[in-house]
């Protein structure tokens, strides 16, 4: 089967591109990255996925993709000529909704801001911390003094192309290390509409793992996690999903969840990542990258090799209860919640309330939506839920 035969093109389609280069892999990544790829490679690359994307765009009707999302390794790599081309083919059909790119702080230049006026309407910037400590420990390529120019440069470019920005964090480091102050500096000097906080984990086989540092255990970190939450939420971010925080505008929020059509686009969330957490179909093009595709009543996930000279793409087709515990495990990550009506309709399943609930969330209207301490729980509540839900049937209304 094909990779392109895995869509329904008639609905809503959203594209991730993978860029796996690098000039330096950090001593905490696990994810599939080549740094230091010779000038052939880069160039080579880009030609098979500009390739790709016209495949994908000829499918398409005459309509843009809904959301797109450029995330790597680092894109500030590729130069800004072969960014743009990739970024000029993607809106071939018009400019998606929201269109993401990812860039570390050492990497941006003016160069970049014309593609933010004809093409990007996001920037999502590795900054991980403004400390140069941390910045050493975690093997990030870019220096705190590199870091700060980065994000003055975002500063202007916003002011100048009014797009959105996302800063990236990385919290539960060794005690030395405050993430407090890291977050109050960033809301206090660069006011990001979107904030992605992570907790660092070791991951078998990189750098950061074989070293073996002190981290926080689990518990302290559920309490770090908690404190950091209460810190964004004074300072105005909305936490809508268990690693992200969006700046209230003031307006309603906005339910992800709602038919793609709707204002979306009104709100600070990052319109693209709802999309996985929805449960949504999505193309992810080159090395190493995902898709989840939906025709007719099938359901495909898709995935690339870690080959960026010459990648190749798997598909398999998911069995019901696979994509029942996709669907339930995306939803309890969000804010949102996990739509009750959509487990009905799509699987013939209904949570039975009767029945044990899962710790930290409740059911509000046709939603099982997470408390606060719910989003440090999101896998065990998945667990929980899949364990209580019955054919609609054997439940009493």
């Amino acid at each position: 089967m094909q990779f392109k035969d895995c869509f329904d093109f008639s609905e809503p389609l959203s594209l991730y591109i993978h860029i796996p280069f690098c000039k330096s892999k950090c001593s905490y990544c696990a994810f599939y990255s080549k740094p230091c790829a010779k000038s052939f490679e880069i160039s080579d690359y880009t030609e098979r996925i500009l390739s790709e994307i016209r495949s994908l765009t000829n499918e398409m009707g005459g309509r843009p993709f809904y959301t797109a999302y450029i995330g790597g390794g680092n894109p500030g790599v590729l130069s800004v000529e072969q960014l743009g081309g990739i970024a000029e083919e993607v809106c071939k059909n018009g400019r998606p909704v929201e269109f993401s790119v990812e860039m570390n702080p050492e990497s941006i230049s003016y160069g970049h801001f014309r593609l933010f006026e004809n093409f990007f309407t996001r920037l999502s910037m590795g900054v991980q911390s403004l400390n140069e400590r941390a910045l050493k420990f975690l093997g990030r390529n870019s220096s705190l003094k590199e870091t700060l120019k980065g994000l003055e440069l975002s500063q202007e470019l916003r002011n100048k192309t009014g797009c959105a920005l996302n800063y990236d964090i990385i919290s539960c480091l060794p005690e030395w290390h405050g993430t407090d102050n890291d977050i109050v500096k960033i809301v206090r000097d660069y006011a990001p509409e979107h904030i992605s906080l992570y907790a660092l984990t070791l991951e078998e086989g990189t750098p950061l793992f074989l070293q073996k540092p002190d981290l926080p255990d689990d518990d302290r970190q559920a309490v770090m996690l908690s404190e950091y939450r209460e810190l964004l939420d004074e300072l105005g971010y909305e936490h809508y999903e268990v690693s992200n925080y969006a700046k209230r505008t003031g307006a309603p929020a906005q339910n992800i969840l709602a038919e793609q059509n709707k204002s979306e686009k009104n709100t600070n969330r990052c319109l693209h990542n709802s999309v996985y957490w929805s449960y949504k179909q999505y193309a992810g093009i080159g090395a190493s990258a995902a898709s989840t595709g939906f025709k007719g009543s099938k359901a495909y996930r898709i995935e690339a090799s870690s080959d960026s000279r010459n990648w190749k793409y798997s598909v398999n087709e998911l069995g019901y209860t696979e994509k029942l515990e996709e669907f339930v495990l995306m939803g309890l990550r969000q804010k949102a919640g996990l739509s009750l009506e959509r487990l009905k309709k799509e699987f013939g399943k209904r949570l039975c309330p009767e029945k044990l609930m899962p710790a930290g969330y409740a059911i509000k209207g046709d939603y099982l939506v997470p408390e606060e301490e719910g989003f440090l729980t999101a896998d065990n509540a998945a667990i929980v839920v899949l364990d209580n839900i019955e054919d609609r049937a054997n439940c009493t209304d």
